[in-house]
């Protein structure tokens, strides 16, 4: 419900149509899609919306991916290293931002994995490591949506192994499976609809996720949700139709990339399935 007006209010306030109107009032009626018309057609804009959405993605994609692998190689181990492995669950627990601060603390110029870089002669002083944050690639905020999601694959996916009967592993083993033939072939397909949700949630929530892009977004191109906020309480009375603007497009893209994701996902499911 509150989600609801909420949106409701942005659509308004984005043709200004609730708030302090986009121009002049004299131009009033010539200004309803002003925001929009200012939103598709700045460059700058435009690559902070496809910034974020290739960020959202990329993470979405690694959490997925080393979330499931992980799981699969913990259900696998003994029972000591599982109980050993529980440590991966930590992360889970940290607030998004304590986490951007951790990525800060090993990945920054002057952080742990420079530090041990230089330390094994790989590179010589501070200006030859390579630059990891605030580069404008995105991989800051992906390192820290992966770090901070993959673990919450990791135990989603282990309480749907744990349910899987060991004579489907045994078997695809003695019928000749290696390891990786085992996951691709007999683990993945039962992980699929339960990594297609986490997909999706982990997706939407670094779409509009603030927190870490405050922390490891660079300033050119910005995230959306760092762009939105300049907009709107560091611009003008124009700029928080536009800031309203963009986060209804944020809020469309993100409602078309699931329902496509989920129309893909689907048909993938459906020619797996046997007749």
């Amino acid at each position: 419900m509150t989600v609801g007006v909420g949106l409701v209010h942005a659509v308004l306030q984005s043709l200004a149509l609730a708030g302090p109107p986009a121009l002049d009032p004299a131009r009033e009626t010539m200004s309803r899609w002003y925001a929009y018309h200012e939103l598709l057609t700045r460059p700058d804009l435009l690559r902070s919306l496809g910034h974020t959405v290739y960020v959202a993605a990329v993470s979405a994609v690694g959490c997925v991916a080393l979330g499931s692998v992980g799981a699969y190689l913990l259900w696998r181990a003994p029972d000591w290293v599982r109980r050993a492995g529980a440590v991966y669950r930590l992360p889970i627990i940290l607030p998004h931002i304590v986490v951007a601060f951790i990525t800060v603390l090993f990945w920054s110029e002057t952080g742990l994995v420079a530090s041990l870089l230089r330390a094994a002669g790989v590179v010589r002083g501070t200006a030859a490591v390579p630059r990891v944050l605030f580069a404008g690639h995105g991989v800051g905020p992906i390192l820290a949506y992966v770090y901070k999601g993959f673990p919450f694959v990791m135990l989603m996916s282990l309480g749907v192994l744990d349910r899987v009967p060991e004579r489907l592993v045994t078997t695809a083993t003695m019928l000749g499976a290696g390891p990786v033939r085992v996951f691709g072939a007999v683990v993945l397909p039962l992980l699929a609809p339960l990594l297609n949700q986490l997909f999706i949630i982990l997706f939407l929530y670094a779409l509009g996720g603030f927190d870490i892009p405050w922390i490891l977004g660079a300033s050119r191109p910005q995230m959306i949700p760092m762009t939105v906020y300049a907009l709107y309480f560091q611009g003008s009375l124009a700029d928080r139709s536009i800031a309203m603007a963009a986060l209804v497009l944020l809020a469309a893209t993100a409602g078309l990339f699931v329902v496509v994701y989920a129309r893909i996902a689907r048909r993938l499911s459906a020619r797996e399935r046997p007749v």
